[in-house]
């Protein structure tokens, strides 16, 4: 039948990543509001599985290839409007490459922008206010460019799911059901 081998099993947790410096890629961004009308801007990184051999990055990379790390921008009273910090944005447009001068449009020209960029972040541990879970956090500052500009990382997919996640029904042909063989 097999033999039991558990070198490919790899440690999970829904923990925090520990404190330190991650090579990440931008997954996606998105405009959020809350329950209460508050407004952010939400950038979902990724730690890049390309790098989890390379021995520099032994204790992040190599240990937390594929998680994710979200970093949300909020919107604020600025000068009487309700708006972004365009200064903490500077700081990720940079990290990405996005060269000086690049006119952003809208929103979909920022998430566009963003999209597939490889950063490099400072990630820290801290206790949220308002749920008293330890998170991630990563400041406006902790955006830098990556180390290695390169990427080969490969984003999961269906056919890269465990199989108690993977879509069972995929590729079977679809079933014709008649009125009469339902029971209600």
């Amino acid at each position: 039948m097999f033999k039991v081998d558990y070198s490919k099993v790899e440690e999970s947790s829904f923990g925090p990543l520990p404190e330190g410096n991650y090579e990440c890629v931008i997954e996606s961004s998105q405009e959020k509001t809350t329950p209460n009308g508050k407004e952010a801007l939400q950038i979902k990184l990724v730690v890049r599985n390309d790098l989890k051999n390379a021995p520099v990055l032994a204790e992040t990379n190599g240990k937390y290839a594929n998680r994710i790390l979200w970093d949300d921008h909020w919107k604020r009273d600025i000068d009487g409007r309700y708006i972004y910090h365009m200064g903490n944005l500077m700081y990720v447009l940079k990290a990405a490459g996005i060269p000086e001068g690049t006119e952003i449009k809208s929103m979909d020209d920022l998430h566009n922008v963003l999209r597939g960029k490889p950063v490099k972040v400072f990630t820290k541990v801290e206790v949220n206010d308002y749920n008293d879970q330890e998170e991630n956090t990563i400041a406006p500052w902790g955006y830098s460019t990556s180390d290695f500009p390169q990427m080969q990382h490969q984003f999961k997919t269906a056919d890269t799911e465990t199989p108690s996640t993977a879509n069972s029904f995929q590729g079977n042909e679809a079933t014709d059901i008649v009125d009469e063989d339902l029971p209600f």
